[in-house]
């Protein structure tokens, strides 16, 4: 069985930009790699790997994902993972979901290429309590699965936020994070789902592009997509000045500062109000009756699809 070892990380490309065309050249490349293998397989760590990943691939509907078990035990002879405590962690990697592009001004010639900058790789975070098996059948199983999810992006629209809970740049990074629109950090509720994929879904000798959707699972209920319970809060933002433009909104970063080398969309300061607003009320007090932001979510291993709506009437 093949093997594959660590997470591949987007460290090297945040740091320097990229045009659509080497953005997209790359995105095929990638493909082709996927479209080769056949069937659907997951390949698992050398014994030696010092951080084991699994790697899950299938040919007709281009599902690549990275798995990175967390105080878990990979049993290649029995076929399964294990928690070696109480409860171990799956981390699931569907790579970058998000890229940006220079903004140009109406009437303004666009100049190519255009620069554009991809997000960090989005991350789905499962608890185990008990062995999982090396399948696509249990791997994908993720419906009825609780999430790692943050603290201040746990509570559901319309409930109360405890004062005091840590926001801005820091990040627990064994934690569901979708990173989406570029260096805004969004994070669902605790009763919030994905919808599973375990088969490739062809019709007429063509297949869907994997994907999992945002849902809702309530206590005692089946899976739902219900735009009741479909929101996110903004957690974060990756932002080398987050925490003074989060907490002070007359902040800004001027065009051509690290964080803001050209106009786009959303700004600094965009990024920064959307994260006030979701975690906050009044202009500085974390807490209170913050108002989450209604979205319909896709993730997949070539890019995700977000819409959005945030309706808040606090002051600034």
């Amino acid at each position: 069985m093949a093997a594959r070892i660590g997470a591949v990380s987007a460290d090297l490309v945040l740091r320097s930009d990229l045009t659509r065309r080497t953005f997209l050249g790359g995105l095929a490349v990638g493909a082709a790699v996927v479209v080769t293998t056949s069937p659907a397989q997951a390949l698992l760590p050398r014994p030696a790997a010092p951080v084991a990943t699994i790697v899950l691939r299938r040919r007709e509907d281009m599902l690549r994902l990275v798995i990175t078990p967390v105080d878990v035990t990979v049993d290649k002879g029995n076929g399964r993972v294990s928690p070696i405590g109480e409860t171990g962690t799956l981390l699931v990697s569907f790579g970058p979901q998000a890229v940006t592009e220079k903004a140009f001004e109406p009437g303004q010639a666009p100049v190519a290429p255009t620069p554009a900058r991809l997000s960090k790789p989005s991350q789905l975070s499962f608890i185990i309590e008990s062995p999982v098996s090396l399948t696509l059948t249990s791997l994908l199983a993720w419906a009825d699965r609780e999430q790692n999810i943050n603290a201040i992006g746990r509570y559901l629209d319309g409930e109360i936020l405890p004062p005091g809970l840590p926001v801005g740049k820091t990040l627990n990074p064994r934690e569901t994070q979708i990173e989406m629109p570029w260096w805004l950090v969004l994070s669902p509720h605790r009763y919030s789902s994905w919808t599973e994929q375990v088969q490739a879904k062809t019709r007429g000798g063509r297949s869907e592009i994997f994907h999992a959707r945002l849902a809702t699972t309530l206590p005692g209920d089946d899976q739902r997509e219900d735009a009741t319970y479909r929101s996110v809060r903004a957690i974060g933002m990756r932002d080398l000045l987050a925490d003074a433009l989060i907490r002070d909104p007359d902040r800004e970063v001027q065009v051509g500062n690290q964080g803001h080398p050209w106009p786009m969309i959303p700004t600094p300061r965009d990024r920064a109000d959307i994260v006030r607003l979701s975690v906050m009320t009044g202009n500085a007090a974390v807490g209170g009756k913050a108002r989450a932001v209604k979205a319909r979510i896709a993730l997949s291993p070539l890019g995700g699809q977000m819409v959005a709506e945030g309706a808040w009437d606090e002051p600034g």
